[in-house]
């Protein structure tokens, strides 16, 4: 496999190996990836587990430049009850990954407890992404479980920077957000 690359105008062939091309071609197809390709990003050597039978999805894939993609990928775990959900920024050229960033704290929600709460992303433009902390809002009558719109609790954005690098708010209250205001109603529109 070989890339047409132009530097100060002149032209030039390079060979790109047949696995990195299969990997951009998965992000940006939005393909599911598989456990090699996780291994080759090299992002995801600390989590053993992952390794073994794991399902791994392209959600979303931004092209920030010729060589700077973002994707939020979906990791789930070998059992199917939990997807871990992470930002990345890849460069295309170099064949790695610049920056990995876990977007959703938890990677299922446990109606059972207490206080359930769980997460939803968009992208506001390609390099910025806003995350949410939604509480489900159920009540109960008789039988009949009646599902009303849920409370925001928290916003947190990421912005990736022009090298790949990425910079995070951390979750602020609704009183500390100073990023645009949400409606219950878009949020709900939102990827969870």
């Amino acid at each position: 496999m070989s890339r047409l690359v132009s530097i100060a105008g002149v032209f030039i062939l390079l060979a790109v190996p047949s696995s990195a091309q299969t990997i951009r071609d998965r992000l940006a197809q939005q393909e599911e990836l598989t456990n090699a390709d996780l291994e080759a990003f090299g992002a995801f050597d600390t989590i053993y587990s992952w390794h073994e039978e794991t399902r791994a999805y392209v959600d979303t894939t931004v092209m920030l430049s010729d060589v700077l993609w973002a994707s939020v990928l979906l990791i789930g775990d070998s059992i199917g009850v939990c997807a871990f959900t992470f930002l990345m920024t890849y460069d295309v050229g170099a064949l790695h990954v610049v920056a990995l960033k876990e977007i959703h704290p938890d990677c299922d929600i446990d109606m059972s407890m207490p206080d359930p709460r769980y997460f939803a992303h968009t992208f506001v433009t390609g390099s910025i992404i806003d995350i949410a902390e939604v509480r489900p809002n159920e009540h109960q009558l008789g039988d009949t479980v009646y599902t009303d719109p849920p409370d925001l609790m928290a916003l947190r954005r990421v912005q990736i920077q022009p090298n790949g690098i990425m910079l995070d708010t951390g979750f602020q209250g609704l009183q500390e957000w100073t990023g645009p205001v949400y409606s219950t109603a878009e949020i709900e529109e939102w990827e969870y």
